[in-house]
């Protein structure tokens, strides 16, 4: 029984959830967690650490710039995407829905193993969208409303490579 790997895997994980992370929820608020070992109190920084500090902001807010194109591009090349809604007529009135992919945070962190690569998630949610009218014009006109239980969670995770987030 190979109880081992798991161990080291979990042990990993551990580590890589106490370390510094830059993250921002999609209201666009930042919030940097940083170690325990660093405190207002000690806050004297060594020309390093803030060499380092500023690299890591500078990766934060690259891959929110890029987390923010990758999502237009997603949305704008959905298949289920707001310009290929789909109308129906159901009992003498019309329906049209369409998905919206919907940014909710995204979060930078170094490697627990491998000190100075970086790893970017991006979370966002599916969520469909749904209005009802009397003519097919009106209905797509809106207003949408979302509909109740359709969100889907999604993640996705990058790395930070040759100068840019893949």
């Amino acid at each position: 029984m190979r109880i081992v790997p798991y161990m080291a895997l979990l042990a990993a994980f551990a580590l890589w959830i106490t370390l510094p992370a830059f993250a921002a929820d999609a209201s666009g608020t930042q919030e940097v967690r940083v170690s325990t070992s660093v405190t207002p109190e000690s806050s004297s920084q060594t020309p390093k650490d803030e060499a380092k500090n500023e690299q890591e902001l500078k990766l934060y807010s690259d891959f929110v710039r890029f987390s923010d194109s990758w999502m237009q591009r997603l949305n704008s090349s959905n298949s289920e995407g707001r310009s290929k809604m789909v109308v129906v007529q159901e009992n003498g009135k019309y329906k049209a829905r369409y998905h919206l992919l919907e940014k909710k945070s995204s979060v930078v962190r170094e490697s627990p193993t491998r000190p100075g690569q970086y790893t970017g998630i991006l979370r966002y949610h599916d969520v469909v969208y749904e209005a009802e009218g009397d003519t097919e014009t009106a209905t797509k006109n809106g207003p949408f409303s979302p509909v109740a239980g359709s969100a889907h969670a999604v993640s996705e995770i990058f790395q930070f490579m040759n100068g840019g987030w893949r």
